[in-house]
């Protein structure tokens, strides 16, 4: 193989024509991320963040650090448009997490629900707190919302799950997400 073009330098990817001849190219630009907004979730009941809007098809959320005022409560999600929060009974969800000890595993499937539960029984103490990342599909038809979870209960009881979430409506634009207890 001979590279044209000598060593790589930096942001260089290796690429090959028709010919067979490789050349050091500069990478393509693009697959950027762009911060919409960030927040710190507070311990009381209701969290709401908004900013989103029809600009992109799919958005990350990113939520770290998860801690309720009330012990023993489970966290929910509720997405909602430019007319507000949809506590409509149009959620289905499931989610199924394993416990760190004995290698436990525990689901729970809802349907026909005003909201979508993500963590269930969460704790209040300092070394408890929940953390996941969704990912917010817009699809022009309802809300998909699929990802990872990890929450701590009461040491050293860890949970690591996914869900899948899905409000399903005919037509709808997202514009916010909320988080409850």
């Amino acid at each position: 193989l001979k590279i044209e073009g000598g060593s790589p330098g930096a942001d260089k990817v290796l690429t090959s024509d028709a010919d067979g001849d490789a050349t050091w190219e500069a990478a393509a630009g693009g697959g950027s991320w762009n911060l919409i907004t960030s927040s710190t979730f507070p311990a009381a009941v209701t969290w709401t963040l908004t900013g989103i809007d029809t600009t992109y098809d799919l958005y990350h959320w990113s939520l770290s650090g998860v801690n309720i005022n009330n012990d023993n409560n489970s966290v929910f999600l509720r997405v909602g448009d430019s007319s507000g929060i949809k506590t409509d009974a149009h959620y289905t969800y499931n989610i199924s997490k394993n416990g760190a000890v004995g290698a436990t595993h525990d689901s729970e499937v809802g349907t026909d629900q005003t909201s979508a539960k993500i963590f269930n029984d969460q704790g209040n103490a300092g070394s408890e707190s929940g953390s996941a990342n969704l990912w917010v599909h817009r699809t022009g038809r309802g809300v998909n919302i699929n990802g990872t979870l990890t929450y701590q209960k009461a040491t050293p009881v860890l949970h690591t799950g996914y869900c899948g979430i899905w409000y399903d409506v005919t037509s709808f634009d997202i514009t916010q997400v909320q988080l409850f207890s």
